[in-house]
């Protein structure tokens, strides 16, 4: 009789440790075209992960300076998601969250919203609180990035899909 409640506890332990293995966030990371926009803007890669609680996006930009404006988005199948704007402000970077549907964006509050501008490490980054997106999160993003300097721009080739962890 001890044999079969051995083997029965075994089997439901090792039932428990396959379902509820914690997820891991999807990550993603993607190279684009060199030298398609002005250098303090020209988006050289992009990596992201979706994490269970948190969506990071960070861009290389080989010429940084503190000039410019970058553009974070992230949308579901349905145009419907978020955007975040990051410009260099004093030594560092300020950030605005927006939501944003097919036509238009809204500005919404956005508390533990992190952005940095690494003029040195050629990096401007954003990580965003699942939460500060207004409704239902989906299973998968489509998280990409943009760059402004005036009338220039760069976005050619940012676009990840990546499932939430």
């Amino acid at each position: 009789m001890r044999r079969p409640l051995l083997t029965l506890a075994a089997a439901a332990a090792a039932l428990v440790s396959l379902t509820a293995a914690p997820a891991h966030a999807e990550s993603g990371h993607k190279d684009t075209t060199v030298g398609d926009a002005p250098a303090a803007i020209d988006i050289t890669a992009i990596d992201a992960t979706n994490a269970v609680r948190r969506v990071k996006i960070k861009v290389t930009v080989p010429g940084l300076t503190t000039a410019g404006t970058f553009t974070f988005g992230y949308e579901g199948r349905t145009y419907d998601g978020m955007a975040i704007d990051v410009r260099h402000r004093g030594s560092g970077a300020s950030a605005k969250a927006f939501r944003c549907g097919e036509e238009s964006c809204a500005k919404v509050a956005c508390r533990g919203l992190q952005a940095r501008w690494d003029v040195a490490g050629h990096v401007v980054s954003v990580s965003v609180p699942q939460r500060c997106y207004p409704g239902p999160v989906p299973e998968t993003w489509s998280i990409n990035a943009h760059a402004d300097l005036g009338k220039e721009y760069d976005s050619d080739g940012t676009r990840l899909r990546l499932r939430r962890g």
